[in-house]
């Protein structure tokens, strides 16, 4: 193996993932995200060569970001026109996030990973959409509308590994970066 598939993510308190699992009832045809999967990818690194990767998991020094405290706020889907991918819930102020992965940025530019340009769109994956009815999505996409988590804290940054399987995306944490203010 030349490289890992790598992504930086925020994993929300137990109580939200808890909390997730009641919007994952409904149409069928959607394969729910279990609860160890759930997250909120900061930062997709893609196929990273395995020095780099290394470097990356032996890199604990604290990102000078203060923490700060998170709330998933309503669902929506992937593509947002044409037939739904991915069901998601978002993220009700990005403010803090947006500084994270700016921080975030500038460590990854000191191991050769070039910033990316993709804007960031918090969310956390519900569900995967595979041939559910499109009428029982919209009553689901309906009747999750107001959905609000409680607020979880943002203490730290995941590094994930993630394998691609015939059944879906396995995860693996490799490593933590704590938040600091300073």
């Amino acid at each position: 193996m030349t490289g890992l598939r790598l992504f930086y993510a925020i994993v929300p308190s137990d109580a939200v993932i808890d909390d997730i699992g009641t919007l994952q009832w409904g149409p069928s045809g959607v394969h729910w995200t279990l609860p160890d999967q759930v997250h909120l990818t900061l930062r997709f690194l893609g196929a990273v060569p395995l020095a780099v990767a290394e470097a990356l998991v032996g890199d604990t020094r604290p990102l000078t970001v203060a923490p700060f405290d998170l709330q998933l706020q309503g669902v929506g889907h992937f593509p947002s026109r044409g037939a739904a991918k991915v069901l998601w819930s978002g993220v009700r102020d990005d403010t803090p996030l947006q500084a994270l992965r700016t921080a975030l940025d500038k460590r990854l530019q000191a191991q050769g990973i070039s910033p990316t340009a993709e804007r960031l769109r918090p969310h956390v994956t519900v569900g995967r959409v595979r041939g559910a009815d499109d009428g029982a999505l919209a009553a689901w996409l309906a009747s999750h509308g107001l959905y609000r988590s409680e607020t979880f804290p943002v203490r730290a940054v995941e590094l994930f590994r993630s394998e691609l399987r015939p059944e879906g995306s396995e995860y693996t944490r490799l490593g933590r970066l704590r938040l600091s203010a300073g």
